[in-house]
């Protein structure tokens, strides 16, 4: 099975999460790059459910019979690469308590 290799294609971006959903943080790239992959990493305390979206929707945690937006655990040692659907995301966040925890997300291409 092949591998796929990503490479950062911007800036990161930091959100201090705490129990409310964090502003949108707008996701950029550096020159003329396609962004359709971003690199979200969590090594805080807290697990925090993230969502991208073109126009900023708050984040919103799973609970019992409501489903809810992709959750990094907590203590990440290394990135997870998700998809992301918008040529213009943002990044919204919310942690499972009062917090602070601090995510990074970096937008990343595919390495051809």
């Amino acid at each position: 099975m092949p591998s796929i290799i990503v490479r950062p294609i911007g800036p990161t971006v930091a959100l201090s999460v705490v129990a409310t959903s964090h502003a949108a943080v707008a996701l950029t790239v550096s020159g003329n790059e396609y962004m359709s992959f971003a690199s979200f990493l969590n090594p805080g305390a807290l697990p925090v459910s993230v969502k991208v979206t073109p126009t900023g929707v708050a984040a919103t945690l799973a609970v019992d019979g409501t489903p809810g937006d992709y959750v990094l655990p907590a203590a990440m040692s290394f990135p997870v690469v998700l998809p992301i659907p918008s040529l213009t995301p943002q990044v919204t966040a919310i942690a499972t308590g009062a917090g602070p925890t601090i995510i990074y997300v970096t937008p990343v291409g595919i390495q051809s």
